[in-house]
């Protein structure tokens, strides 16, 4: 069975995540940066070298997606960050 990863686009300046696209499991083939913001009505309106994008490995950050309050991409280090209810502001 394949396992394929999400993709999180995110826009360079700021760190906002964009995008997060789904992962997938079974018969499945992997998809290119390219096919995906053709795809993904979301992506369309970026310019290309404005957005970057991290590929995870299948369910990686699952419990961390599923617990964060917030998320977004550290620019300088260019990692996913997570914010937790219980973090103080």
């Amino acid at each position: 069975m394949d396992e394929i990863g999400s993709r999180v686009f995110w826009d360079k300046v700021s760190g906002k995540v964009v995008f997060v696209t789904p992962e997938s499991a079974g018969d499945v083939a992997e998809t290119s940066v390219e096919d995906d913001v053709a795809f993904y009505p979301q992506l369309c309106d970026y310019d290309n070298d404005k957005i970057g994008v991290i590929q995870l490995e299948y369910q990686q950050h699952k419990q961390e997606f599923e617990q964060a309050v917030s998320y977004w991409v550290n620019s300088t280090t260019q990692t996913l960050e997570f914010k937790h209810q219980e973090e103080d502001e």
